[in-house]
């Protein structure tokens, strides 16, 4: 295997790293979203029964 090879391989490599690692952040940030916006949607129901009906 040449350098040139060696290079090519280590930087794809890197890269496939990279990309797995921005997915698995972006997976990470969707589900803190829906968690924080569904006991956020709790907050607001909860909110919204103390409040006297006309």
């Amino acid at each position: 295997m040449s350098e040139r090879q060696k290079i090519a391989r280590g930087t794809g490599i890197v890269f496939a790293g990279t990309v797995i690692s921005m997915f698995f952040g972006f997976l990470s940030r969707a589900v803190t979203v829906r968690f924080l916006l569904l006991s956020l949607c709790v907050v607001v129901q909860y909110l919204n029964s103390l409040l006297p009906r006309s």
